[in-house]
């Protein structure tokens, strides 16, 4: 089982500063053509046919028409893996004095990393509308001011959208398109802190999303160090997910395909009072919503 994520971006915050990085005598960039074709290649054996999509939050490069979006070690973090893939990589594709990109050869990785459904992926609005496609172009490990990590990067059939959110690989289907909206209530806020018995004064953050077919409220009430996902009907109140370890949640983003009668959500989180965060594919297992590898199986 993959362990909390928080401890994954902890743990490559701590080796960022510990580790050296891709040499800077790496193949310059006149060998960027022919590492890209032979990528290619390899990418090219990733079948679209798996039988799991992955979906996730999608990120752009500044001043570059790349996309990203992060990906996660099949067994969970463990140092060894880390340094030994962090080693792997052959060129720098940019740097600057707030971000540094490193290619990573796609065949020396796939064993370590989630890469099911990455080959091509459709993009998504917040209203889960279809914007444009991408294709896999490949693995890069990306230091930031703030933390790193290991991110799957696509080129896109139109790089000029700017309403993108997430995206889905290995989707047979259109998703059907969902509306809501973030909502103000006070007093719903203090109606579901009373339901889950916290304490007002230790609640962080809370946003409620409505849905506009049914009117049903998806509320997030980070409170303390725990984060809660709470389903609001009419009178009828659920809670839908509590996080297992220190959480808050920044925001939610409601994907319209159901498993087990409830949306698939996707949470972007932090680790409270540090810089840490990372995202969460929530699934519904009938009785809860719980964390999964950002792969699901849809029908």
């Amino acid at each position: 089982m993959m362990k909390p994520l928080y401890k994954l971006f902890a743990l490559t915050l701590l080796i960022a500063c510990t580790t050296p990085g891709a040499s800077d005598n790496s193949k310059s960039d006149s060998n960027t053509e022919s590492i890209t074709i032979a990528q290619q290649e390899i990418i090219s054996n990733i079948q679209a046919t798996d039988s799991l999509s992955y979906i996730g939050f999608i990120n752009k490069f500044e001043n570059s028409d790349d996309f990203y979006t992060d990906i996660y070690f099949i067994e969970g973090f463990n140092y060894a893996d880390y340094d030994k893939v962090r080693s792997l990589g052959d060129s720098i594709i940019f740097r600057n004095e707030e971000l540094k990109r490193v290619r990573i050869p796609t065949e020396k990785v796939k064993q370590y990393f989630i890469l099911d459904g990455l080959n091509k992926i459709n993009i998504y609005n917040r209203n889960n509308e279809l914007i444009t496609t991408g294709e896999l172009t490949g693995v890069e490990y990306v230091e930031d001011v703030i933390e790193s990590r290991f991110v799957a990067v696509f080129k896109l059939e139109n790089p000029g959208i700017s309403d993108y959110q997430f995206c889905i690989g290995n989707i047979r289907e259109n998703l059907s398109t969902l509306e809501y909206s973030v909502i103000d209530s006070d007093t719903l806020t203090s109606k579901l802190i009373k339901h889950i018995g916290v304490n007002n004064e230790r609640v962080w953050r809370q946003t409620h999303y409505k849905l506009s077919e049914h009117g049903n409220v998806y509320s997030i009430i980070s409170a303390d160090t725990t984060a809660f996902i709470i389903e609001t009907l009419g009178n009828k109140v659920n809670l839908l997910y509590k996080s297992e370890s220190s959480e808050f949640i920044y925001d939610l983003s409601i994907v319209s395909k159901e498993i087990n009668g409830k949306p698939i959500l996707l949470t972007f989180c932090g680790l409270p009072e540090t810089d840490i965060t990372w995202t969460s594919l929530l699934i519904f297992n009938g009785v809860e919503y719980k964390v999964n590898q950002n792969n699901v199986k849809i029908e």
